[in-house]
């Protein structure tokens, strides 16, 4: 399986430390430096899940990714993506947060609006982060999760 990630001071093949990512989310000083360094979060790719690393994804390949967004405020925002070969369709899904929320955003470091009703705690993100690169890149079952589908289309405006 081909694994990635982009995450700190990791860019590239493999995934970056697990104590590292727990560093820089769940401890307030190293957390208040990863932001002042610009940085907000992170990406985490797996291409080849259940052995399909040989295939495309037209043919078979089972690929998914785990995309984090850090607020100083808020704690985790997390996205979850998996390529679905029976379907031929990404299927999205997205952390559940506080939705009465869902209608106020904050803008990442990058400027991309992120909905407030999407953030959950950074002890739960770091949980889902943690349990997506143990089970090598499975949807993670510590936290609540909503198809990105069945959520209002205002809830992801256009950067």
């Amino acid at each position: 399986m081909l694994k990635e990630g982009f995450f700190d001071e990791h860019w590239g093949a493999g995934w970056p430390n697990l104590r590292e990512i727990e560093a820089c989310m769940l401890d307030p000083v190293r957390r208040e430096a990863y932001f002042k360094a610009g940085r907000d979060g992170g990406s985490f790719f797996a291409k080849g899940l259940h052995g399909t690393e040989g295939l495309t994804p037209e043919s078979g390949r089972i690929s998914s990714a785990l995309y984090l967004s850090l607020s100083p405020g808020l704690g985790a925002s997390l996205q979850y993506n998996r390529w679905d070969v029976r379907q031929q369709k990404l299927l999205v899904f997205v952390s559940r947060g506080d939705l009465s929320r869902l209608g106020e955003f904050v803008r990442s470091f990058h400027g991309t609006p992120l909905s407030v009703g999407l953030f959950i705690s950074f002890e739960d993100g770091f949980r889902a982060v943690k349990e997506f690169i143990e089970t090598e890149g499975e949807q993670p079952t510590s936290i609540e999760w909503i198809d990105a589908e069945t959520l209002p289309p205002e809830t992801f405006p256009d950067p």
